[in-house]
């Protein structure tokens, strides 16, 4: 029994590796852009694929190019929040909260479903990122509409701890969106190619006006 028992553990960490080899080639072949590209984790990877499965198009809105979350994860989400409340079951964590109530696993499913039902809500009917060449506007992330000059954008990258990306302005807060998009991979792009104009442009402006004031 324990020569059977080391042999799994030493067959799953086997597994592991290659499996983490594996991915980590994989998903650079699929490049920088990529909606696998910034994926860390197979929770990242599954969600990914669950958005990739079932993607939306790139509507517009007030002139403005408008992109929602990918129908994988709105309709996949949802469901896979529904299983998880239905059948993990929560009684050790209470428990170990000190929770000693038989009600405190379902007053703590509760507490979770709430929570989630507004999640849901916010991603089936809020979500969405609108923006032409000279501004954006996020919605479902923060409380309230966000909107950024895109004239000031200087970057775009990966949040490290939430599923969001960060947009990086020279004189704007930073703006938070989020990262599951349909058509992520262009949305990337087009914010990147943004950013570079503006890289380009800002040394003529300190330039001319170093020009103008006779430094």
């Amino acid at each position: 029994m324990i020569d059977d028992t080391f042999l799994l553990t030493i067959c799953g960490l086997g597994a592991s590796v290659l499996l983490t080899i594996a991915f980590g080639i994989w998903k650079r072949s699929k490049g920088k852009t990529s909606i696998f590209a910034q994926d860390d984790s197979l929770e990242d990877v599954g969600l990914s694929v669950l958005s990739a499965a079932f993607p939306s198009r790139a509507t517009t809105e007030d002139f403005h190019t408008v992109l929602r979350p990918p129908w994988g994860l709105r309709i996949g989400g949802p469901i896979l929040a529904a299983l998880m409340l239905i059948y993990v079951d929560l009684t050790p964590l209470t428990d170990s909260l000190g929770w000693a109530l038989p009600e405190g696993a379902l007053l703590f499913k509760l507490g979770i479903g709430a929570v989630l039902t507004y999640a849901t809500a916010m991603l089936l009917f809020v979500q969405r990122v609108a923006y032409d060449r000279r501004e954006i506007r996020s919605y479902g992330i923060d409380p309230r509409a966000q909107t950024r000059q895109l004239s000031g954008l200087t970057g775009i990258e990966m949040h490290p701890k939430r599923p969001a990306l960060v947009l990086s302005f020279a004189d704007q807060p930073h703006l938070y969106i989020p990262k599951y998009l349909s058509e992520r991979e262009r949305f990337i792009t087009e914010m990147k190619a943004i950013a570079a104009q503006n890289a380009l442009v800002a040394p003529n402006h300190d330039q001319s006006l170093r020009y103008r004031m006779g430094l």
